[in-house]
């Protein structure tokens, strides 16, 4: 799921320096593991994403620095469909998740999980395309002036008879290309792009179009996660400051709670009579839970109430679950 976050699918990254033969780091390259450049700043650690793309064209002699691009680390928490945003912003492959250690995210994770995604995996292919120009295979030779006009790296190739034979890719042929009909649905298909690029077809079999991996990320940029709605009474008392802090945790457990069940509302109650009392009411698919909690500050009395609520949660799916395999 694109709500899932980056933290749970980031894994170690390939480091390598900015001196470095971009042709000597063409062996370490991986679709699936991010590659980085770290170096030492004023402040803080610089982060640069090495991109494979361009670092696979890269001439003799040519240093990894030139086919790399700074950017700021994203948080363990942010979630998939937000990664999506950075890297089409930052024109990158994959991207840096500042944790205990530094981590990376690439953009065949992001993809991978579009099919998951229940409305964006139903999409059909001709709702996700680019429309793009076609070439026949006795032009072939002008593939790369048409492919730049239109800010493309790969067109459907036909023969004279107009028949889709192939496709040209960053300069070459490639025959037999994975084809999609209009009204495939993305969840079928967005493996195969992880690959190459697939071009989509009419009832014809004719080429109308192409799916490239940054249609899909747009595709997932489009995400727009389930909003529960949060009554809040008592919060705006907290100041700006901590009513923002309290907010931003009860929005985090509900995030992590509706990954466990589906959550249709919920209201938190913060009232300080001599202590801080927080009272959490939570309507879910399971049942409608109740979490309360009392303490010396808001704070505390709030990060008791929401684990209480976690935990709640928890042995209630459990058992559910049990009964279910009892029965």
């Amino acid at each position: 799921m694109l709500s899932n976050f980056a933290g749970e699918l980031a894994v170690e990254p390939v480091i390598v320096n900015s001196g470095d033969i971009a042709k000597g780091v063409v062996q370490f390259l991986n679709r699936d593991v991010p590659m980085f450049i770290k170096e030492k700043g004023l402040l803080k650690e610089k982060i640069k994403v090495v991109s494979r793309e361009h670092l696979i064209r890269a001439s003799s002699g040519e240093r990894v620095q030139k086919f790399s691009t700074q950017v700021i680390p994203a948080k363990m928490d942010t979630p998939l469909y937000e990664v999506s945003k950075l890297l089409l912003e930052y024109e990158v492959d994959s991207y840096p998740i500042a944790g205990e250690s530094l981590l990376g995210i690439t953009e065949n994770t992001v993809i991978s999980a579009i099919p998951s995604t229940h409305d964006l995996g139903k999409r059909e292919a001709k709702m996700v395309m680019s429309p793009c120009p076609i070439i026949r295979e006795s032009k072939l030779k002008n593939a790369g002036n048409v492919a730049s006009q239109h800010d493309l790296s790969v067109l459907p190739v036909v023969n004279d008879s107009g028949k889709l034979i192939g496709m040209w890719l960053n300069g070459k042929l490639m025959k037999k290309p994975i084809v999609a009909r209009e009204g495939t649905r993305v969840k079928l298909f967005a493996e195969k792009v992880k690959k190459n690029p697939v071009i989509v077809i009419d009832k014809r079999r004719n080429p109308i179009g192409i799916i490239t991996k940054r249609d899909l990320l747009e595709l997932a940029a489009t995400f727009q996660e389930y909003k529960v709605p949060i009554f809040y009474t008592g919060v705006g008392t907290l100041g700006k400051k901590e009513a923002e802090f309290a907010k931003s945790e009860i929005l985090s457990t509900i995030k992590r709670i509706s990954k466990i069940t589906s959550v249709s509302h919920s209201s938190i109650r913060v009232v300080k009579r001599g202590t801080w009392s927080v009272k959490i009411k939570l309507s879910t698919s399971l049942r409608t839970f109740i979490s309360m909690s009392e303490a010396e500050t808001h704070r505390i009395a709030l990060e008791d109430a929401l684990a209480k609520l976690v935990k709640e949660v928890l042995q209630e799916k459990d058992k559910r679950v049990k009964l279910r395999r009892d029965v």
